[in-house]
């Protein structure tokens, strides 16, 4: 009997290899462990290192119909963390593909990270850090959470985390969802939510209905000190609109952990804004995050193979 082989891409299960070890030895498993040099592999490179694979977990690298057609052998898919986006959901199903994510795990650590960025945008700390470095000794007027109005642009679990880190700031939450969840805030259509809220968290997946769905037309209608934060996918914002938008004073300003290109491209005029924050898709690269994902991983495996 032929031995399965196991791709593993994504560099976050270092944090516990020697059980990744262990479990392939263990279970008369081959493994390939092969990290991309930036933020994911691309199509190419995938189908490449999927030839003769029975099973990959996978960051963020592109799974597309492209990538794992005419891969006989694969019938699993791990993906390290929440969002699959970068799977063809519907051609892995039709090639029966199973794909299985890991959920309900890194919301509250994204939405950790989502409040820091917030605050260090309000508050002007990474501009003021700037500034005092060059002996510029800024005191300019900042912006506070307290009693603030904030939207959430869908309302999953890295949403349900955040609400509760802004329980002290006693701010008014709504949030703009396809679907009725099940808790205390208003949720309201895509227009009224624009038009309500002063702050905006980006937590939603993206699909086709709302890629770039914060574009020049969206930031016209916020008021002029609206804030951005995008802690979720970042193909949901027009990059060059919000360039825009931010070095016209159009809205005040964004914080962004993900972007529509990744790494974000050296030429990219976001890199000239001080009313902005740059991250690196990293929000949750936490040494507990990575442990408790890995741990389901672990028993994802040893039940499905």
């Amino acid at each position: 009997m032929n031995k399965k082989l196991v791709l593993v891409t994504c560099p976050r299960v270092e944090e516990n290899l020697s059980d990744f070890k262990n479990f392939f030895n263990h279970n008369n498993i081959e493994s390939i462990f092969s990290y991309p040099t930036n933020q994911q592999f691309d199509k190419d490179e995938m189908k490449k290192l999927l030839k003769n694979v029975d099973l990959a977990i996978v960051g963020d690298d592109d799974l597309s119909r492209g990538a794992i057609s005419d891969l006989s052998k694969l019938k699993y898919i791990i993906k390290w963390g929440s969002g699959v986006d970068n799977i063809d959901l519907d051609f892995a199903e039709q090639n029966n593909i199973e794909v299985f994510n890991c959920p309900n795990i890194l919301g509250k650590y994204v939405a950790e990270y989502g409040l820091g960025m917030l605050l260090a945008l309000i508050k002007q700390i990474s501009k003021t850090d700037t500034q005092v470095r060059k002996n510029v000794w800024l005191k300019n007027k900042n912006d506070t959470l307290f009693n603030s109005k904030i939207g959430f642009f869908g309302f999953g679990d890295v949403a349900s985390e955040f609400v509760k880190l802004l329980e002290p700031f006693s701010p008014t939450i709504s949030y703009c969802d396809i679907q009725e969840k099940n808790n205390k805030f208003k949720r309201l259509e895509f227009d009224e939510f624009i038009h309500e809220n002063k702050i905006f968290i980006l937590t939603s997946n993206l699909t086709d209905k709302n890629m770039s769905i914060f574009d020049k037309k969206i930031f016209e209608r916020m008021r002029k000190d609206s804030i951005l934060i995008n802690i979720s996918r970042g193909g949901l914002i027009n990059e060059n609109d919000l360039y825009m938008a931010l070095k016209t004073s159009t809205i005040k300003g964004a914080a962004l952990d993900v972007f529509q290109e990744e790494p974000l491209p050296k030429e990219s005029k976001l890199r000239t804004l001080d009313n902005l924050i740059l991250g690196t898709h990293n929000a949750s690269n936490v040494g507990l995050a990575n442990i408790d994902v890995n741990k389901y991983i672990l028993k994802l495996m040893s039940e499905i193979l």
